[in-house]
């Protein structure tokens, strides 16, 4: 019987508190050195980091469940792991093993430059007692969607995208017409994207914007369609039409 639950290694230095439901992550700039995770897959690094996200949801105990796997990855085929599982990104799990120091949990806490929700930490010893500080009672409608989307640049381009007012509105308004689940994923998908447009235009967020729907289409289906592809097709319709149009020409001599 296969193992219950897939698990993130190491996934304790991406946490940040225990006990919750994070609505965001870290991510190390060192990934983009690591040479396991470089020699994988375009594909396998995208669901790398569509895991950590579901992870950060579940506590680290991700359902072993391919149709569930389907669903939350957003994806119309089975997702294949094998790439995670051999260079250890990725573990199987039988047991809730989650546990993560009070040294590690208030260094981390004391480290954030962004405060989290209120929390106090306490068990059974007396002397063994840490507060979380206090933070915003909100997160930035944004705050999600620019991470995955920074992510994403910085690994394609090596620098951080610029990020200002009109960044911040484009990217609420992704949100608004994708929802705050999809639009993470397909901000990251956007930056993979090769068309010759985004390519020239680096990639910025007004495109993302304008394209919205589109990009969410294609990265639902697994596909990119590039200016040439789209000629290609227009080219192939344009030439049914006219076949048809002799087609019918035909047909009324041969009547007549």
């Amino acid at each position: 019987m296969p193992p219950p639950f897939l698990s993130i290694k190491n996934f304790e230095k991406y946490q940040h508190y225990k006990q919750r439901n994070p609505p965001w992550i870290k991510l190390y700039y060192e990934l983009l050195d690591d040479d396991d995770f470089i020699s994988m897959s375009i594909t396998s690094r995208h669901h790398y980091m569509t895991l950590l996200l579901i992870a950060g949801r579940k506590n680290n105990l991700i359902t072993n469940d391919m149709k569930y796997l389907r669903k939350v990855m957003r994806l119309d085929i089975d997702p294949d792991l094998t790439e995670l599982f051999d260079s250890g990104f990725l573990i199987a799990s039988r047991k809730q093993s989650t546990s993560i120091s009070k040294r590690h949990l208030k260094q981390n806490a004391l480290s954030e430059t962004e405060t989290e929700y209120s929390e106090t930490e306490t068990d059974n010893s007396e002397t063994d007692h840490v507060e979380v500080p206090k933070e915003r009672s909100t997160t930035p409608k944004s705050a999600m969607i620019w991470e995955s989307y920074r992510s994403a640049y910085r690994f394609r381009y090596g620098v951080d995208p610029v990020r200002n007012r009109s960044v911040n509105v484009g990217l609420c308004q992704v949100i608004d017409k994708l929802g705050s689940s999809d639009a993470p994923m397909v901000a990251a998908f956007y930056v993979t994207h090769n068309s010759q447009w985004y390519v020239t235009k680096g990639h910025p967020v007004n495109l993302l914007v304008v394209d919205a729907e589109k990009l969410r289409t294609e990265w639902a289906t697994n596909t990119q369609v590039t200016a040439t592809q789209a000629r290609q097709a227009d080219g192939k319709a344009a030439r049914g039409q006219v076949w048809n149009k002799l087609i019918e020409e035909a047909e009324g001599k041969a009547q007549a």
